[in-house]
């Protein structure tokens, strides 16, 4: 462990302050244009233009093929803080990855871009939105009703919910914030950053909904958001063609989904 290292960490008026005492070369988000890393991405930008901070900030995206919103709603939210804040990345890597892809081979390609601006020497400092999973009763109790959900039943929606997110489920082992080199192969080997997670031991309603609330932006920035992650568009409703891109509906039915409404009691 480093001075660095906590288990277990709150953030009080800024998620920056962490900073404060480390040498900073530069910051990189990964911006998937889902609530949690957007809200983070919003208050780090916040946070710099407010406290006067000289760091310079990189944003990297991953578009596998049959989910190729992730960098057009990625770019929404770098446009939309931009025009709040004047902050704005000196640069927005979008790698793609087409198919036949694996989880796998999304976990690497994400690690590669990643590793990229590290590698480049461009950043050390890494900020990230990941949350734990909701109470999956709990999940479905509070979602079930809400507009644009569409179970069948009940039964089928506590089904749903307690399909939880597996790479979730070892959270008690994270970090709030965690300092070192990583090992074991892969792109980020050898590679040290500072990572911060302001809600890794919280879930999506008392992590990103709450600092969405206590910043006063859920009418503003989570209709630019998208957490939806069913590939099949003839289970959503097409919405209006942005920048070129055609958006879609959330389809109301998979586990992320269900967890933004337990979060936010609303999908847009």
């Amino acid at each position: 462990m480093s001075q660095y290292d906590v288990k277990h960490w709150k953030y009080g008026k800024y998620i920056t302050e962490p900073l404060d005492n480390f040498p900073v070369k530069g910051i990189v988000v990964k911006l998937s244009g889902g609530a949690d890393s957007s809200v983070v991405y919003y208050r780090l930008c916040t946070e710099i233009a407010e406290r006067g901070l000289d760091y310079p900030l990189y944003v990297v995206t991953l578009d596998p093929e049959t989910k190729d919103w992730y960098s057009h709603y990625a770019k929404k939210v770098i446009e939309f803080t931009k025009q709040k804040t004047g902050i704005a990345p000196i640069e927005h890597r979008v790698r793609k990855l087409p198919l036949p892809w694996t989880v796998p081979d999304y976990e690497r390609e994400q690690d590669t871009v990643f590793a990229s601006v590290l590698k480049d020497g461009l950043a050390n400092v890494y900020y990230g939105g990941l949350t734990e999973n909701p109470d999956a009763e709990l999940m479905a109790k509070e979602a079930f009703d809400v507009e644009g959900m569409t179970f069948k039943s009940f039964d089928d929606c506590l089904q749903q919910a307690s399909d939880r997110d597996k790479d979730r489920n070892d959270n008690n082992n994270k970090f709030s914030i965690g300092y070192g080199s990583e090992h074991g192969g892969g792109p980020l080997e050898g590679l040290s950053v500072l990572g911060i997670l302001p809600f890794v031991h919280n879930d999506k309603r008392h992590g990103t909904a709450a600092m969405y609330k206590e910043m006063d932006i859920v009418d503003e920035l989570l209709p630019l958001t998208y957490s939806c992650e069913n590939e099949k568009p003839e289970e959503k409703t097409k919405l209006d063609i942005v920048n070129g891109y055609q958006e879609y509906s959330h389809c109301g039915q998979c586990w992320f989904c269900l967890e933004r409404a337990y979060a936010f009691g609303r999908l847009v």
